[in-house]
C-alpha cells in the first residue's frame, strides 16, 4: 500500500495511471489493514480526494472513501470525525454530475454527515444537491434517491439546513413534500425525516400547515385506500377532499417510514392550529388504522365501545430492532390519538415535543444502511466489504 501511494503522488498528472491506481485502491479497501494504512498515511485521505478529481479514477476513489468512512465509523465517532475532517466534501458535489460516480458520492456524503463536523462541512454544498434531489424524476434507476439518507442526517444535526428548507423563497420543501408519495423508499424516508425535524420547531407550523399543507401529505402517506373505503361516508369525506390529487398510500412493509410520518404528526399536535386541522381532516382514523396495520398483534389490543383503538405505552426508546420500531409506532399512535380525541383545547400550544421524537443518533442509521449495502460485514467488526452495486 505504501508503494502504491508513493506512485500515486508521482503520477497524478497521468490519467491512465490514475485509473489503474483507483481500481487497485478500491479493491484493497476491502481489507481493514489496507484501510488502516490509508488512514494512518499523513496524506492518504488527501490523495484519494485528488484521485476523485480525475475522471478516470473518480468513481473508484470515491468507492474507496466510502469503505474508509465505513471502517472509521465502526472504529468510533472520534475516528470517523477525524477522517471526515481531512476530506474536502465539495468534491462530492462535482462528482454527482458524473452518473457513474454519483452513487458512491452520495453514499460518501451519507457517511460523512453522521458527524456534526461532516454536516457543517456539507452546508456549503447542500443547496445544489437539494435542488437536484428535488428535481430529479423518481424512477427505478433513480440514484439521486440515495441522497435521502444524507437529507435525514443533515436535517437532524444542521440548523442551517433546516432553516434553508423553511425559507419561503427557497421553495425546496414545497418541492419535496410530493415525494412522500413516490415509490422509492429512500426518497420517502429522507423527506419524512426532514419534515419531522422541521416540524419540531412549532414556530414553523403555520408555514408548514397553512402554506404548504404538510399535514395532508403526511396523512395521505399513512392512509390505505382499503381502510378508507371502510369508513362511513361522513367520516371519509374530509379525508377524500384533502387527498384530492394526491396519489400514494401507506407502505405496510416499511415501519421505519411509518414511524417518521407518525412522529411528524406528533410534532404537529404541539400547536392548537394543527390539532384543529388534523381533527378537521379526520386524521385520527388514519392514525388508528396505521396503528392496527403495524401492531404485532392487533387482536390483543382492547377497544372501547366506539371502536377506538387503545394502545399501551411500553416502548423502549433504545431499541433499534423491528420490535422496537413497532413499539414506538404504538406509543406515538396512542399519544396522537389522545391529543386528537380530546376536544378541550384550553391548554393552547404544547411547549415542546422534541424529547418525544428526537432522532436516534444518525451514526446508527448510517451503520445499518452500510451493512445492508455491503460496506460493512454482518459481524460489525470494522471490516468493510466490497462495494456493492444497487439492485
Amino acid at each position: 500500500m505504501d508503494e502504491l501511494l508513493g506512485l500515486v503522488r508521482e503520477n497524478l498528472s497521468n490519467p491512465a495511471f490514475c485509473g489503474e491506481a483507483g481500481r487497485a485502491l478500491a479493491a484493497a479497501s476491502g481489507e481493514p489493514q489496507h484501510i488502516a494504512t490509508l488512514v494512518d498515511t499523513p496524506d492518504g485521505i488527501e490523495l484519494l480526494g485528488k484521485l476523485s478529481n480525475v475522471p478516470t479514477s473518480r468513481r473508484d476513489a470515491l468507492v474507496t472513501l466510502v469503505n474508509v468512512t465505513a471502517w472509521a465509523s465502526a472504529q468510533g465517532e472520534r475516528r470517523l470525525a477525524a477522517v471526515v475532517g481531512r476530506l474536502d466534501l465539495s468534491l462530492t458535489s462535482a462528482a454527482t454530475a458524473d452518473e457513474e460516480a454519483r452513487e458512491a458520492a452520495l453514499k460518501l456524503l451519507q457517511n460523512a454527515t453522521t458527524t456534526l463536523s461532516g454536516c457543517a462541512a456539507c452546508e456549503g454544498v447542500v443547496v445544489p444537491l437539494l435542488r437536484a434531489f428535488a428535481q430529479r424524476p423518481p424512477d427505478h434507476h433513480d440514484t439521486w434517491a440515495l441522497f435521502g439518507e444524507t437529507l435525514r442526517n443533515l436535517t437532524a444535526h444542521s440548523e442551517t439546513t433546516r432553516r434553508l428548507l423553511l425559507r419561503r423563497s427557497s421553495r425546496v420543501l414545497e418541492a419535496l413534500l410530493p415525494q412522500l408519495l413516490v415509490p422509492r423508499r429512500e426518497r420517502r424516508r429522507g423527506v419524512a425525516a426532514a419534515l419531522k425535524h422541521c416540524a419540531i420547531d412549532r414556530d414553523a407550523h403555520y408555514f408548514l400547515d397553512t402554506e404548504l399543507g404538510a399535514p395532508a401529505y403526511v396523512a395521505r402517506a399513512l392512509a390505505d385506500d382499503a381502510d378508507l373505503a371502510k369508513l362511513s361516508p361522513e367520516d371519509r369525506a374530509p379525508l377524500a377532499a384533502a387527498f384530492e390529487g394526491l396519489d400514494g398510500g401507506r407502505d405496510d412493509q416499511d415501519p421505519d417510514l411509518a414511524l417518521l410520518l407518525l412522529e411528524s404528526l406528533h410534532c404537529f399536535c404541539a400547536t392548537r392550529r394543527c390539532r384543529r386541522r388534523l381533527r378537521a381532516l379526520n386524521a385520527y382514523f388514519v392514525v388508528r388504522d396505521a396503528d392496527i396495520a403495524f401492531a404485532s398483534s392487533s387482536k390483543d389490543k382492547p377497544q372501547d365501545a366506539r371502536g377506538v383503538l387503545v394502545t399501551a405505552d411500553n416502548t423502549n426508546a433504545d431499541d433499534d430492532d423491528d420490535d422496537g420500531v413497532l413499539s414506538r409506532i404504538s406509543r406515538v399512535c396512542s399519544e396522537i390519538a389522545d391529543m386528537l380525541l380530546r376536544r378541550d383545547d384550553d391548554g393552547g400550544d404544547i411547549a415542546s415535543l422534541a424529547d418525544a421524537v428526537v432522532e436516534p443518533p444518525a451514526r446508527k442509521k448510517s451503520t445499518a444502511f452500510l451493512k445492508k449495502s455491503g460496506f460493512l460485514n454482518n459481524n460489525s467488526d470494522a471490516t468493510p466489504a466490497s462495494y456493492d452495486e444497487p439492485d
